[in-house]
């Protein structure tokens, strides 16, 4: 792995690392709502790191200082676009392929028993949960926002 820091992005060279598995979560707004707040990543941080803490393994994770060791993408739609379904997509990814399976677990029981998810103001309900791979083949470059 090579790094070279800048201002404003990090290049990351990854050769033989592969990347594999992520968690694409499907929410609906509970009351019909389809005003999505855009100020949510701390409550989603939290509501992540809540679904952990009957885990044995990574109970410890909220309390962690630093990076988390999974992040969550922003709140997407369908189609990319502001529809009427209600209908929204946030993908979840760690490089622990057993963070993804047991976050993915207790996700699906929240869907099962039809319970409301809080995250900041939103209330949704959860409409499906999948696991996906992801096909990336090395040498590959990730870009990122570093933090000076």
């Amino acid at each position: 792995m090579h790094r070279r820091s800048t201002k404003t992005a990090m290049h990351i060279s990854m050769e033989g690392f592969e990347i594999s598995m992520r968690l694409l979560l499907s929410l609906k707004s509970a009351d019909n709502l389809v005003e999505y707040k855009t100020n949510y990543h701390y409550q989603m941080q939290g509501f992540i790191c809540g679904l952990l803490e009957k885990s044995s393994q990574f109970s410890q994770l909220h309390d962690k200082k630093g990076y988390k060791f999974f992040c969550f993408s922003n709140i997407f739609s369908p189609s990319g676009s502001n529809d009427n379904t209600g209908i929204r997509y946030i993908i979840i990814s760690s490089p622990n392929r057993d963070f993804v399976r047991y976050v993915s677990t207790m996700l699906i029981k929240i869907k099962e028993r039809k319970d409301r998810v809080s995250i900041g103001n939103m209330q949704l309900t959860i409409d499906d949960v999948r696991i996906f791979e992801t096909k990336l083949k090395p040498p590959f470059t990730l870009i990122t926002v570093a933090h000076q």
